[in-house]
């Protein structure tokens, strides 16, 4: 059995029609999800880009790992820990598959040297460094990717995708850019949704009278109180707009892109003995509370796709509810390769060699769990889940915990939200001070959660960052 796992940068789980957007974005995703098994509450572990990976490729969260920045623009503002084994490292040492990785992280200033090991072939789309980095588009990975499917169909093999399309620097969409147009500052033919709080909104976009058309100039270009927007192109082509429909046409165009993955795997007859698991790093807010990008803890970025497709081996056609989320994927696909659950030592490169070994053996321990108990046995989900972020030391960091309907956002010098998403969905509506006691336990219980993943004596790796130059 092959596994695929596609991680699309920027990728918002509410902009698919299988998670029920009202645009036809995503057709072949949408399918694969009908086939497949859908998680309807997967999360982010921690964002932005280098967070979100490094939970990927180690099941870490960013609390253990203590990478919480996204080195891009500076040279060795972070490093990733050598003693931590990564996925592919993992399989490496304990099966016969070949590992290949199509990504570029490796490009940032401060190289993410985690998304490198334990990969026999990295194959490096845009090779060269700096800041912004060329972010290729789905069809220039694929034109890597496929030839080095071909020449190794025979092989099993755990392929790492990383695609960037839906990630505004800027949005490229090659023969999909008309795909969808909304007229600036007009709601015809938009769904008009009521939040029991009191306002309305279009799902994926935003609040009634705060939708943010796109940017122009790097500010937003919104529609207030039912004031007409204007056209937020920056170049004379159009290749640098920056809008909600042309975030819309990179997802449609990287949808027909997958197409080719699947007729390449079915051209080569290992279609059927292959696993796709499709999710992403993170979302986008789009013009919510005040940003296009990343770097929030709100519903918009962190809640985020989770489908996983294989006829021969997974359910078809199973939605499951309830938390999951980033750091529940390494176990998972090892869970897939049989070689967790890990009742037993795991071969590793890393670590002390036991008297007498051949080899390093660690015993691996993971936070989250497989989630195949969750699609075949139907255990429970966890009751609350936590996400991070620190983007910068200039940034305060923040941390929230859900539980249910609820949200606790908690900063380290401790400003607080709290959202009831039942009533509230876009997060509005503060009720820290309406609800006291909701606000202090909650807060308590994320503290507990620090806590619990803190040796003796060990300070929290997100206030260390204070001391980053």
């Amino acid at each position: 059995m092959n596994v695929v796992l596609l991680v699309v940068d920027t990728l918002r789980a509410d902009r698919l029609g299988c998670y029920g957007y009202f645009r036809d974005t995503s057709p072949l995703i949408d399918q694969i999800a009908s086939e497949g098994v859908l998680f309807e509450d997967f999360y982010a572990s921690a964002i932005s880009t280098g967070a979100a990976f490094s939970c990927l490729i180690s099941g870490l969260p960013a609390i253990d790992s203590g990478f919480y920045i996204t080195p891009a623009s500076q040279p060795n503002r972070q490093n990733f820990d050598d003693t931590i084994p990564t996925l592919p490292e993992i399989i490496q040492s304990n099966t016969d598959y070949t590992t290949v990785a199509v990504d570029n992280l490796i490009n940032f200033a401060g190289h993410m040297k985690q998304m490198v090991r334990g990969f026999e072939f990295y194959i490096n789309v845009t090779r060269d460094g700096g800041f912004p980095q060329p972010e290729y588009t789905a069809g220039e990975a694929n034109d890597r990717f496929l030839p080095w499917l071909r020449q190794h169909s025979d092989e099993p093999f755990f392929a790492f995708l990383h695609w960037w399309d839906p990630h505004h620097n800027p949005y490229r969409a090659p023969g999909y850019r008309q795909r969808f147009h909304q007229p600036p500052g007009s709601l015809e033919g938009l769904p008009i949704s009521h939040a029991p709080a009191g306002y309305d909104y279009v799902p994926g976009w935003g609040r009634v009278g705060e939708i943010a058309w796109g940017l122009a100039s790097g500010k937003l270009v919104r529609d207030v109180d039912g004031g007409a927007a204007q056209e937020s192109g920056r170049g004379t082509d159009g290749e640098d707009e920056i809008t909600q429909d042309l975030y819309d046409c990179s997802i449609a165009y990287l949808d027909n892109q997958l197409q080719r993955i699947l007729d390449t795997l079915d051209e080569e007859g290992i279609l059927e003995d292959t696993v796709i698991i499709l999710t992403a790093d993170h979302g986008e807010g789009l013009g919510n509370h005040g940003t296009w990008g990343h770097g929030l803890l709100y519903e918009d970025t962190i809640h985020i796709p989770l489908i996983m497709w294989g006829p021969d081996v997974l359910p078809q056609g199973k939605r499951i509810r309830g938390f999951a989320q980033h750091i529940q994927i390494v176990p998972t696909v090892l869970d897939l390769m049989g070689i967790l659950p890990a009742d037993r030592p795991v071969v590793s490169h890393l670590g002390p060699t036991a008297a007498g070994a051949d080899h390093y053996q660690v015993q691996l321990q993971f936070p989250g769990e497989s989630l195949l108990p969750r699609i075949y046995q139907g255990t429970e989900p966890p009751k609350a889940i936590v996400t991070e972020v620190r983007r910068a030391p200039s940034d305060p960091g923040y941390r929230t915990l859900k539980m249910g309907d609820w949200k606790l956002i908690e900063s380290l010098d401790g400003a607080q939200q709290l959202y009831d998403l039942h009533q509230d969905p876009l997060e509005k509506i503060n009720l820290s001070q309406q609800h006291p006691d909701r606000t202090e336990t909650m807060s308590q219980q994320l503290h507990q959660w620090v806590q619990s993943h803190l040796g003796k004596g060990q300070e929290d790796p997100m206030r260390l960052l204070s001391a980053l130059k």
